[in-house]
């Protein structure tokens, strides 16, 4: 697998990335979550090293299931993600997230879901 660096960092990421939108949000039925972490797994023994993914895919629930899947091979994968989204009102399921809140607290709000271990 060829890699490439992230700008002028010495952030290197493969070539070849995975996006996992539609491991938990956009094109139901679902896969099992299972398998999806098996794939993810899999990806990695290939040499992919560069997962993408975002808030509003759940909200949170595809952050959730990557980071579950790859948290035994953390150090060795790039896991990139969207966020600073408004969410809709009600977060009603099929809404959409069209307006954007990047505000300092909904960025704090966001990046501490996304860290907790």
């Amino acid at each position: 697998m060829q890699n490439r660096k992230l700008g002028k960092s010495d952030l290197e990421v493969s070539a070849i990335g995975l996006g996992c939108m539609g491991m938990t949000f956009a094109f139901p039925p679902f896969p099992d979550k299972k398998e999806m972490i098996s794939l993810l797994r899999t990806a990695v023994e290939r040499g992919v090293t560069f997962f993408d993914t975002a808030e509003v895919y759940g909200p949170f629930s595809n952050e959730e299931l990557v980071g579950e899947a790859l948290a035994p091979l953390r150090g060795q994968v790039i896991i990139a993600t969207k966020f600073g989204f408004k969410p809709p009102p009600g977060s009603a399921a099929g809404s959409r997230w069209s307006e954007l809140d990047s505000r300092p607290e909904h960025i704090k709000k966001v990046v501490e879901v996304l860290l907790k271990d």
